[in-house]
């Protein structure tokens, strides 16, 4: 290897994170620079630091280009492993013999299962982060170089993601290359996540300066045994602006004889000037090359290229020696030199010869494919742009097939669209799918949805349902209403969700009892409970339950456990309900069934936080979630859920911060069916922290979709009447409140009694009596039929608010109040109580007590950031202080400064300057003022109650 030039800081950098991963800190680095500039050849260095004077086994393989209508699954990873396996050492092979490496090739391979496997991808996310666990003595640390990430498939973005989050201390030194990529692009997006980013090191590579653009000139011009004037290097440099690229493609096509260097117009003229000092075999060769877009393999290129054997060897040698074309090392392959000469030889090739050049490669990977599964996303890719549609139809609906079976959803998504998009033009599709089409759009869905596309789930499976007479088979119709019910609840379309369940049940009534009707039985049994019919799901879960364990089918007894679950929270019974929804987990971890895993965590979010445990529902949320980030699913609706219900508890919990984080994306990528709840829960946090505006522009948007869900209905209305209570619009407040309460009324009991609180405080701090008197009726006939654990805490604090309103609410009834939020860690209600509680103290003139209550009220609601609460205690506090204590005249304020000293009336006269009757008769008044016998007491008291000013 030539040796490299310049990147002094960037290879110390290097050495040390080379020197870190030997020390168990491992580091996940990206760099970034121009095409030409030199990352391949940093890549090349630190491969042979690391294994030289590193001590380091090296995993090096580089994403492919399909032209952005496809992608290979993990296509550096799978590059690298196989690159890896043609390296024989000793040391190499051991390490190869091991179970982990066993294990990630039997997962990358992906032949074995005979259904996809949705856990693959996280097992071989898992197998890559474990590798370092096989190391060798003589091995200090795996280095994992992952070349064009500007090209990556998902899974790869995927896998780097994983690599960068996971809390390891793995002996591992993760190194990406990609150019600059455009806004959207998924590269472009996961390096603007603010987590993703400090988890990173980062390395931009900028252009040779002009000493170092000689020294590279110059060594590639020894290499080549030609001699160039130091003229014509500054010329170099200037022309080329420092790209090594461009300065060594000049001194190659620079003709000396000529008085300067030709200036072609753009590097496709330099590259073009190139190719045309090549001969005409070789030209083909270089074409044949850029063609097949990736490593080309001596076989391959023989079966392709139509020179003779002679022809060729010449044309090779001849692309070698100009360095067109580079060997692959430790491979039979050649690559060429830059993928910008690949786009330009590419793009210059006649459109009818690169159809035929397409068709070649295509048939010459057709007969290495079964063999090797990982060629068909690149042979589907052949056969498409050589225009022979039925075998590309084939090839994709493979492609996609592996695809699912190593998790790598977005690209079976890709592939299943294609043949799709083909279906038509193929005259025996159904054979050459292996499928009905209706089968094939099923599959495509559910890849679809796992990929976060729910709309294209939708599309596909309505056609699918389409494809299915409902009279001629129901039991398959009825399959796929079901598969349109979860799709719709995921899109956030909860009412026809609920109709399409019912559809599939309908369709299913009457036939033999089997899986299907139990997930249709489970599916009906939440949609009920969705709507508020409480005591409607609880039938349909047990049934359920029956009809999996009479099946035999443990992904479906998970599945009506979690229903089950559901409605077990709703009738009271909280243990039982954790208990059977940890069991769903388990049966759904177990059976890598994502589905069910997923919603199987988000009822138990709901179930914890119904039953007040609000900080194991944060850690079951975070359980969830860590299941989704291995997963690679994230950006699905199941996740959502779960963030969406971990920032309730956040928020509950007065982690403000925490929930923002979970919900501020959901609310930058998802529409708005498929954000309410995230909507509503941001909204609630916007009040409680004093911005208006920000809860106003989200609640707007709500107000007109439609969802039955009380708990949903409920926020809604308590949400928009606590803004415009807190704007001071109490009227327009009370009227929110009994809207919301016809609204819910009949249905969910917690919701019903949180609306009476909210109405409670507005007859309160308006002083309409008989309104809280109805309020308060309404909550004591709901209080016996609520199971929520914060039910009794709010029961008690509408009976405060309503003798508040009568103004004859006292310290003890807040007290009260104040235990029930304290003992459920629930920050705000709890400042609330003590802000309620400082008013009775300070009505009934305990300023001690009001004072303490102050300050506790005041300390709680600014540490959780509840601005709006805060300045109502702190101008509370201060009204109180303003006023005399016990409503003492300042002349009698100033005596009763005296009796705090002890001083006798005769004393206090003497002092005062006053006649002593006159000091007895004001001493006189003191006592009946404060409620007090004697002057001791009244010391004690004024001390105890802060009214003498410290």
């Amino acid at each position: 290897m030539p040796a490299v030039v310049g990147r002094l800081m960037e290879r110390q950098k290097f050495r040390d994170w080379l020197t870190a991963a030997e020390e168990r800190n491992p580091s996940v680095v990206f760099v970034s620079g121009d095409p030409g500039v030199g990352k391949s050849n940093l890549a090349d260095w630190l491969a042979e630091e690391a294994r030289g004077v590193g001590r380091a086994l090296v995993l090096r393989g580089g994403c492919i280009d399909l032209g952005g209508s496809s992608s290979i699954p993990y296509s550096a990873l799978e590059e690298a492993v196989r690159l890896f396996g043609l390296r024989p050492s000793a040391e190499n092979q051991s390490f190869i013999n091991g179970d982990l490496w066993k294990a990630l090739v039997g997962l990358m391979s992906a032949s074995g299962a005979a259904h996809p496997t949705v856990d693959v991808q996280r097992r071989i996310f898992d197998a890559v982060l474990r590798l370092p666990d096989s190391l060798v003595v003589k091995q200090t640390k795996l280095v994992l170089i992952l070349e064009d990430l500007h090209w990556a498939d998902p899974s790869t973005l995927g896998l780097v993601r994983y690599l960068a989050s996971a809390k390891s201390d793995q002996r591992l030194l993760v190194v990406c290359t990609h150019r600059s990529v455009p806004p959207k692009h998924p590269l472009r997006i996961l390096l603007g996540e603010p987590d993703f980013i400090r988890r990173i090191e980062q390395v931009a590579l900028p252009p040779f300066s002009r000493v170092e653009t000689d020294e590279f000139v110059l060594q590639r011009a020894a290499d080549a045994g030609r001699t160039v004037p130091e003229g014509r290097l500054h010329r170099y440099y200037d022309l080329s602006g420092g790209n090594a690229y461009y300065a060594e493609q000049l001194m190659i096509t620079d003709d000396l004889e000529k008085l300067d260097v030709v200036v072609p117009q753009s590097l496709r003229a330099v590259i073009t000037t190139q190719q045309d000092q090549l001969s005409d075999g070789a030209r083909e060769v270089v074409r044949i090359a850029a063609v097949a877009g990736r490593r080309l393999d001596d076989a391959l290129l023989t079966a392709v290229c139509e020179l003779g054997a002679k022809a060729l060897d010449d044309a090779m040698d001849e692309c070698l020696n100009q360095q067109i074309l580079v060997k692959v090392p430790v491979e039979d392959a050649y690559v060429l030199k830059h993928a910008l000469l690949r786009d330009v030889v590419y793009g210059d090739i006649r459109p009818a010869r690169r159809k035929e050049l397409h068709k070649r490669m295509a048939m010459a990977m057709a007969a290495q494919s079964g063999a090797e599964r990982r060629l068909l996303p690149e042979l589907a890719y052949h056969w498409f742009e050589a225009g022979e549609l039925p075998e590309a139809f084939a090839a994709g609906r493979q492609a996609a097939e592996m695809a699912t079976r190593v998790g790598a959803f977005e690209e079976a998504a890709a592939q299943y669209g294609r043949v799709l998009s083909l279906w038509p033009d193929i005259p025996d599709a159904v054979a050459r799918a292996g499928a009905s089409r209706e089968v094939i759009l099923g599959r495509a869905a559910d890849a679809a949805r796992w990929a976060g596309d729910v709309a294209k789930a939708l599309q596909w499976v309505r056609q699918a349902m389409a494809e299915v007479d409902p009279v001629a088979d129901p039991a398959r119709a009825g399959e796929l209403q079901e598969r349109l019910g979860s799709y719709l609840w995921e899109a956030g379309e909860r009412e026809p969700a609920a109709a399409a369940y019912f559809e599939a049940d309908r369709l299913l009534a009457g036939l033999p009892s089997g899986a299907v009707a139990s997930r249709v039985k489970a599916a009906l049994a939440t949609a009920v409970i969705r709507q508020g019919k409480y005591g409607a799901g609880g039938d349909p879960a047990r049934r359920a339950m029956e009809l999996a364990l009479s099946a035999g089918t443990e992904a479906e007894e998970g599945r009506a456990l979690s229903a089950l679950g559901l409605t077990l929270t709703f009738e009271g019974r909280f243990d039982e309900a954790v208990e059977a929804l940890t069991k769903a987990v388990d049966i759904a971890l177990a059976g890598n069934h994502l589905e069910d895993l997923f919603r199987a965590y988000g009822i138990l979010g709901v179930c914890l936080e119904e039953g007040g445990r609000l900080p194991q529902a944060v850690t079951a949320m975070t359980e969830g979630l860590a299941h989704a980030k291995t997963y690679g699913l994230l950006n699905t609706r199941q996740s959502d859920v779960l963030a969406g219900n971990a920032a309730v508890a956040h928020f509950l919990l007065g982690q403000y911060r925490a929930a923002a984080d979970l919900l501020d994306p959901i609310l930058q990528n998802r529409p708005m069916a498929e954000s309410m709840y995230a909507r509503i829960t941001r909204a609630e946090m916007y009040v409680a922290q004093g911005d208006y505006a920000g809860a106003e522009g989200l609640l707007c948007a709500l107000n007109w979709k439609e969802n039955s869900d009380p708990r949903f209905v409920g926020s809604l209305y308590g949400c928009t009447a606590e803004l415009a209570a807190w704007r001071g619009h109490l009227d327009h407040a009370d009227e929110l409140v009994s809207q919301g309460m016809k609204d819910v009324a009949g249905t969910n009991p917690r919701v019903m009694v949180q609306l009476c609180a909210t109405g409670l405080r507005i007859a309160a701090d308006s002083g309409t009596v008989d309104r809280a008197d109805e309020l308060v009726e309404f909550v004591r006939a709901c209080a016996a039929k609520a199971s929520a654990a914060e039910v009794g805490p709010l029961v008690r604090q509408c009976e405060a608010e309503h003798a508040r309103a009568h103004g004859r609410d006292t310290p003890d009834m807040w007290l009260g109040v104040a235990e029930g939020w304290a003992a459920l860690r629930q920050p705000f209600r709890l400042a609330y109580a003590q802000f309620g509680l400082a008013g009775a103290a300070a009505r009934t003139g305990e300023r001690g007590q009001a004072n303490a209550a102050f300050a506790e009220a005041s300390a709680a609601a600014a540490e959780i950031g509840a601005g709006p609460l805060h300045a109502r205690i702190a101008a509370a506090h201060q009204a109180m202080n303003s006023k005399p204590p016990y409503g003492l005249t300042p002349t009698e304020l100033t005596v009763l400064g005296y009796l705090a000293t002890g001083a006798t009336n005769a004393r206090i006269a003497e002092l005062w300057g006053r006649a002593e009757n006159t000091v007895g008769v004001h001493v006189g008044n003191i006592y009946k003022k404060m409620g007090v016998n004697s002057r001791w007491e009244a010391a004690e008291k004024a001390r105890r109650d802060g009214a003498l000013g410290g």
